[in-house]
């Protein structure tokens, strides 16, 4: 039952936040039955569940709710902010707690890059069939750049750190990767190249010899791949559609319209240090949008939620990684861990506090994870020999 939960919930995590889900009642009432079915099966497993310090109720709820208040005692509450404040109850509360009643079922978090590595395959076909950059596509290609980094980078992690299903892994691997190439996210791109490199040179340099030369033939094979698929592509006329995105007159205009939001939280932080602006009143009018938040994570948290913000975000990010870092010898934690890092760089030129699941759900998971027991981490024996 917790294997398909799993999928059922990263199911609805793509649903809710690739489509114009703009029945926010519709989100609410999926995320409280995810939760509900996660509270009763962590009941079967657990005669006891005991409240502790690490649970995220604590660690990134409350502070979190806390900051709010103060921010709405602070000043006037514009229709943004309540725009944020309803994000913060249906997207925010139930990802954090969903995420963390997912990470206590110990003996079936190993299998959660199983729901990963479908959603990704899933988005991956979905584009190759309603490709982006056609006119009337209705699935954000952010979010697709997302799914598809996050099934590459895992069918990558298991096709080199398990002995089994080399070939599906290997094939699961090659359809994210170029699902990622024809996604349309610049920067899902750059920061998916960046990850893999790194997931490579750790598993290259931690490899026997045979190892390595398997790692790569596969890597030239997988370029090879690339590099026809992108000659196809401009073969019938879409590959200029697929890389436009990267031409120096565009992205030169992209950089400057970012480094304006990014001034702009840093000029906020400055003049609302102590006594924080508040919810909602990042705004940011470039004729002919209208910029809520600053495409970067944490200058969102310093320039509405002031110097607490800041303390808040340094806090959960650092207790995310030691949580991770406590079980790194075991092959699906490191899995995860990757799948962090891909989720944390990304949020350093995208999203929003209130309403970027990927940051929030990886985030419970790490912190989630210094409330196991490093002797007796999990009921199946079997699961500690991995790795």
């Amino acid at each position: 039952m917790g294997r398909n939960l799993h999928l059922f919930v990263f199911a609805g995590y793509f649903k809710s936040g690739s489509f114009d889900f703009t029945r926010w009642y519709l989100d609410l009432t999926f995320w409280l039955l995810v939760f509900i079915i996660t509270v009763q099966i962590s009941k079967s497993n657990y005669k006891k569940i005991s409240i502790r310090l690490y649970n995220p109720i604590f660690l990134i709820i409350l502070p979190m709710t806390f900051m709010i208040l103060i921010s709405i005692l602070s000043g006037e509450l514009t229709s943004y902010s309540w725009s944020k404040i309803r994000d913060f109850i249906i997207i925010f509360i139930p990802t954090v707690i969903t995420s963390f009643w997912v990470v206590r079922n110990k003996n079936d978090f190993r299998y959660l890059g199983n729901g990963v590595l479908a959603l990704g395959l899933y988005a991956s076909f979905y584009i190759y069939i309603n490709p982006i950059f056609q006119a009337g596509g209705n699935i954000s290609y952010l979010f697709s750049g997302t799914l598809t980094g996050l099934g590459g980078l895992v069918s990558a992690h298991r096709f080199l750190s398990e002995s089994g299903r080399k070939g599906f892994y290997f094939f699961a691997f090659c359809i994210c990767s170029i699902g990622v190439l024809i996604s349309y996210a610049r920067g899902q791109q750059l920061i998916y190249i960046f990850v893999l490199l790194i997931v490579l040179v750790n598993h290259y340099f931690s490899s026997s010899v045979k190892m390595q030369k398997k790692i790569m033939v596969a890597l030239s094979l997988f370029a090879l791949l690339v590099l026809i698929f992108i000659g196809y592509s401009y073969k019938l006329d879409k590959g200029e559609d697929i890389l436009w995105r990267f031409k120096p007159q565009y992205f030169m205009e992209a950089a400057e319209l970012r480094i304006l939001l990014l001034r702009e939280a840093i000029k906020m932080f400055g003049e609302n240090t102590i006594i924080p602006a508040g919810v909602g009143k990042y705004v940011v009018e470039v004729v002919p949008y209208i910029f809520t938040y600053p495409h970067n994570l944490p200058l969102e948290f310093a320039a509405e939620l002031g110097l607490l913000g800041v303390i808040y975000y340094l806090f959960i990010i650092i207790g995310a990684l030691c949580g991770y870092s406590r079980f790194r010898h075991l092959t699906f934690i490191r899995e995860n861990l990757f799948l962090f890092l891909f989720i944390f760089l990304c949020s350093l030129k995208q999203g929003s506090i209130y309403q970027d699941k990927a940051f929030w759900v990886w985030t419970a998971f790490g912190i989630g994870l210094l409330g196991w027991h490093t002797k007796s981490t999990y009921q199946n024996p079997r699961l500690d020999q991995q790795g």
